[in-house]
C-alpha cells in the first residue's frame, strides 16, 4: 500500500505512519515489510508494542541492553558485554542470541531476570538495524505520529458517530466493500466542501462535462441522505 501510494504521488520520498497495532515484532511480517519499505526509500513511523512483562514488573527490557555494532554485542545495566552465542528461528524470524557467562554472579540479576538458572538472554533479528534505524527517527520527529492521529482518527469518529455507521448492514467482503465506499465518498464530498467552498469546488472542476458533474452531485445526495436517514430509522427502531 505505501508502495501504491509512492508512485501515485509521484515522489521520490514518502514518509509512512501507523498506529501501534500494525506492528507486531514477534512475528516476521511487520518486520519484513519495514525492510521492504526502507528499500524503496519509503521511511516508516510505526510505534512499538511492549512486548515483554518486563517494565511492568519493574525489570530491565531490551530497551536497557544498548547494542554495540562494532563489536556485535550488548551492554547490559551493569556494563557487561553479552556476546553472540549462536542462532535460531524464533517466530519466524532468524535471530541471534546474545547472553553472557556473568550473568549469574551479577549484583543486578534479580532486576534483570525472572529465571533462577538460564542468563538474561537477548534475542537479535538480522535485519534489526532497520527497526533501530525506524526508533530513531521517531525519537527525532516525535510529532509525527500524533500528526497521523490528528488526520486519521478524525474520518474515523465522523463516519462511525455522525453518519451512524458503528456497523456494516450487508455480509460479505465485495458487500461491505461497496458500503463502507460510499460513507468515504460522502465523507469525502463533505470534507471538500467544508474546507473549499461550493464555488472554489465549482470553479476546480468546471472542465469537467456538466451532465457528468450534475449526475454525481446527484448521486453523492442521494446516497448520503439515503444513508443517514436509513441509520438513523434502524438506531430508532
Amino acid at each position: 500500500m505505501a508502495q501504491a501510494a509512492k508512485e501515485v504521488l509521484t515522489v521520490e520520498h514518502l514518509d509512512v505512519t501507523a498506529d501501534k497495532g500494525y506492528y507486531n515484532e514477534t512475528q516476521i511480517d511487520s518486520p519484513r515489510r519495514i525492510a521492504q519499505c526502507e528499500q524503496q526509500n519509503i521511511s516508516c513511523y510505526i510505534p512499538e508494542q511492549e512486548k515483554s512483562q518486563n517494565k511492568a514488573l519493574g525489570l530491565y527490557t531490551d530497551r536497557d541492553f544498548r547494542y554495540d555494532a562494532t563489536n556485535d554485542c550488548y551492554i547490559c545495566p551493569a556494563n557487561e558485554q553479552l556476546t553472540k552465542r549462536s542462532e535460531t528461528i524464533k517466530g519466524n524470524k532468524q535471530v541471534g542470541i546474545y547472553e553472557s557467562k556473568k550473568c549469574k554472579q551479577c549484583l543486578l540479576r534479580s532486576r534483570c531476570t525472572r529465571s533462577q538458572t538460564n542468563n538474561r538472554r537477548i534475542y537479535r533479528w538480522v535485519n534489526e538495524y532497520v527497526i533501530e534505524a525506524m526508533r530513531k527517527r521517531m525519537q527525532r520527529y516525535p510529532d509525527k505520529v500524533r500528526t497521523r492521529k490528528e488526520l486519521v482518527e478524525h474520518p474515523f469518529a465522523t463516519i462511525k458517530h455522525w453518519m451512524n455507521h458503528g456497523y456494516f448492514l450487508l455480509r460479505g467482503l465485495k458487500k461491505v466493500a461497496a458500503e463502507i465506499s460510499m460513507s468515504v465518498l460522502v465523507y469525502n464530498m463533505k470534507r471538500v466542501l467544508n474546507i473549499l467552498g461550493v464555488p472554489t469546488l465549482i470553479a476546480a472542476i468546471q472542465r469537467l462535462q456538466k451532465g457528468t458533474l450534475a449526475f454525481l452531485f446527484r448521486v453523492v445526495d442521494y446516497f448520503s441522505n439515503a444513508i443517514v436517514i436509513y441509520r438513523f430509522v434502524r438506531f430508532a427502531v
